[in-house]
């Protein structure tokens, strides 16, 4: 929202109101997580299987999923797809490739 007001794509009011809408949607239709110590623990060893090609956020998100049992993790990354599939984790792209 920074960037769009300081471009003038919106004024200061307007992006006040698109975060408060952010804020609200997460809010009512979210469930956030803090990463524990745990979840950092389990993406390290996420990132040790050299063959996954994982990036550290996406093993800490795989984690996070993991250690807080999800029962679907989304995403259209090709790579964390795999990484999901090999760790047994329920990862889909949400729609048909």
């Amino acid at each position: 929202m920074a960037r769009e007001v300081r471009m003038r794509g919106l004024t200061p009011e307007e992006g006040q109101a698109v975060l408060l809408q952010f804020d609200q949607l997460v809010e009512e239709s979210y469930r956030v997580i803090l990463p524990t110590a745990l979840d950092y623990e389990l993406a390290r060893e996420f990132l040790k299987q050299f063959a996954t090609s994982l990036r550290a956020g996406d093993a800490l998100h795989l984690a996070i999923a993991s250690n807080h049992g999800a029962t679907k993790i989304l995403t259209l990354d090709e790579g964390m797809l795999k990484a999901g599939k090999q760790f047994k984790l329920p990862v889909s792209p949400g729609i048909r490739l």
